[in-house]
């Protein structure tokens, strides 16, 4: 294989590998919850830090999603020196 053939392979695997993860956790965190309201309200058992991260998170993608556009709208995005 070559050198690029063996990067796309590498790159693959950590993604089906992130992905089986991911999986995992959410099927052993799903177990604890029986009903609709446990997931969307966390138990109310989530601390104040938790839910501020998870603000900031969503401002600041709601912010990328909205400016990024509007930067390359104003103009052309190539790299400059």
């Amino acid at each position: 294989m070559t050198g690029l053939a063996v990067r796309i392979f590498i790159i693959g695997v950590i993604v089906v590998a992130v992905a089986v993860v991911i999986a995992a956790a959410g099927a052993f965190f799903a177990r604890r919850q029986k009903t609709t309201a446990q997931y969307f309200l966390g138990g109310r058992h989530v601390p104040w830090w938790a839910i501020s991260a998870s603000i900031v998170a969503t401002e600041t993608s709601a912010l990328t999603v909205i400016s990024v556009p509007g930067i390359g709208a104003r103009g052309d995005l190539t790299r400059r020196p």
